[in-house]
């Protein structure tokens, strides 16, 4: 959904393709780093934050509209996103 509504929003295809790049990299950090911190800080706790993080994040996609903006998102959420990918298993 990402690249289209950057499309919606005047981004080149090029430049709102790579808004997933930039999503699945912050995704890869996100796994590897909050994995880490939730052997040390408690993986309910990480899952929780992560939630929320991810959250906060999408209620700002709203205000989001130029390119610099989404790519904030894109990290942001990618981000979180990984850390849940990453302790849902270890939490179930």
């Amino acid at each position: 959904h990402l690249p289209f509504y950057a499309i919606q929003h005047g981004i080149s295809y090029s430049n709102a393709s790579l808004l997933l790049s930039y999503m699945g990299i912050a995704s890869a950090i996100g796994r590897v780093a909050l994995g880490y911190a939730a052997d040390h800080l408690g993986k309910l706790k990480m899952l929780f934050l992560c939630t929320f993080g991810g959250a906060v994040s999408t209620f700002c996609w709203m205000a989001c509209v130029s390119y610099p903006s989404l790519i904030i998102y894109a990290i942001f959420y990618g981000f979180f996103a990984g850390g849940i990918i990453s302790l849902m298993p270890a939490v179930s």
